[in-house]
């Protein structure tokens, strides 16, 4: 049930940080370009905002919500994203190869939206796996620091 938990306040965080980088591009539009460094970063194939936002909730989640299942989230998008992949190699791969339609920079149609509903959910649900397990470090470590030592 935990997993449950942890697996929609991901999805969750993932649709808040999309919405997040969509108004900001809004605001600034050279953030939507990937002409320039910063565009480059937190569009296709890095997504750093959703990997920071991923991090970000995967931590605050871990500390509401302790369960060793948030360290894998990851599983439910890698499975998406894997699947998705082995499918596309086995039909399509003679037109466009997998690396450039789910990790590849520059997209362009169809490809852009493979990344954006496989690839950065999968990005997103590791680091959201790195913030909780952080979290679950720092917690531990408070913990052991805080208890009273035996003479």
């Amino acid at each position: 049930m935990k997993y449950l938990i942890h697996l929609a306040l991901f999805y969750c965080g993932l649709f808040l940080s999309f919405l997040a980088q969509s108004l900001l591009i809004l605001i600034i539009p050279p953030l939507g370009k990937v002409t320039n460094p910063l565009g480059r970063a937190m569009n296709e194939p890095v997504f750093l905002l959703l990997i920071l936002a991923g991090f970000a909730v995967g931590r605050y989640c871990y500390q509401r919500i302790p369960s060793r299942l948030a360290f894998a989230i990851w599983i439910v998008p890698g499975i998406f994203l894997l699947y998705s992949a082995w499918s596309w190699h086995r039909t399509m791969s003679l037109y466009d190869s997998v690396w450039v339609t789910y990790f590849g920079s520059g997209c362009g149609g169809s490809e852009c939206l493979y990344e954006l509903f496989l690839t950065a959910p999968f990005y997103t649900a590791i680091a959201y796996s790195l913030g909780a397990l952080m979290s679950s470090v720092l917690l531990h470590k408070n913990v052991v620091l805080s208890s009273p030592t035996e003479p």
